[in-house]
């Protein structure tokens, strides 16, 4: 299915006192999370309904009571929160081909309707990704689980307010 075909609708949330709730980007069914390297919550995988080739990763999830792999889940519900101030929240987007699992730009995976809260904050679609010529050329250098040197200039997006 081209990707065009297979646009995520991201709805965002703000929780009570600053908390970064977690909405599902997509309805499907929750996937196996993965514990999080140094108590950084949980990787949450999701299988958008209608796009078995896709799969949506959230990072540093604490997850709510009763969202277990093999839940069903609509888009827009509550997965949990942030696990806290000592990360950024991350969104990963992959494509099972026959070569195997690719990253795509998530900015590229959302509607029009579902990149409009992070246009209203400043950002455009290619803010989203890292391509392949710039990390080859400013590549990371990992101990085990943890980034110790490289150019993380563009790791992050800023949100206007």
């Amino acid at each position: 299915m081209p990707l065009a075909q297979a646009r995520l609708r991201v709805p965002t949330r703000r929780g009570g006192l600053g908390e970064r709730q977690h909405p599902l980007p997509a309805g499907g069914v929750l996937l196996p999370a993965e514990t999080e390297h140094g108590g950084l919550g949980a990787q949450v995988w999701l299988q958008p309904a209608g796009h078995p080739a896709f799969r949506v990763v959230l990072f540093h999830v604490t997850r709510d009571p009763g969202m277990a792999a093999g839940s069903p889940v609509q888009a827009g519900q509550r997965l949990g929160h942030h696990v806290g101030g000592q990360t950024a929240n991350d969104v990963a987007v992959l494509v099972l081909t026959p070569a195997g699992l690719r990253f795509v730009s998530y900015g590229d995976a959302l509607t029009d309707e579902g990149f409009a809260p992070f246009a209203a904050r400043g950002v455009a679609p290619g803010d989203l990704a890292i391509d392949r010529a710039w990390r080859d050329a400013n590549p990371m250098t990992c101990d085990g689980e943890a980034f110790v040197a490289g150019d993380t200039s563009r790791d992050r997006v800023r949100l206007s307010p």
